[in-house]
């Protein structure tokens, strides 16, 4: 399953933490999750948790670099 969802704005501290951000993204990620009725509710939770998880450890990256700089 290939699932794209955009963000126009997300609203975090500079200081925040994993674990925050995490809350944020999978917040994010549910509220505009497509509705899917081919697919089961568990393979499509299952899938959100890793999208919250990839956009979270990418969002942390660029959130760390940028306090480096």
């Amino acid at each position: 399953m290939k699932v794209t969802i955009r963000f126009d704005h997300i609203d975090i501290a500079e200081n925040a933490s994993y674990r925050e951000i995490y809350r944020v993204m999978s917040d994010a990620v549910r509220e505009n999750w497509p509705g899917m009725g081919s697919v089961s509710a568990e393979h499509q939770r299952l899938a959100q948790q890793q999208a919250a998880a990839s956009a979270a450890r990418h969002l942390t990256r660029t959130v760390a670099s940028r306090r480096a700089h």
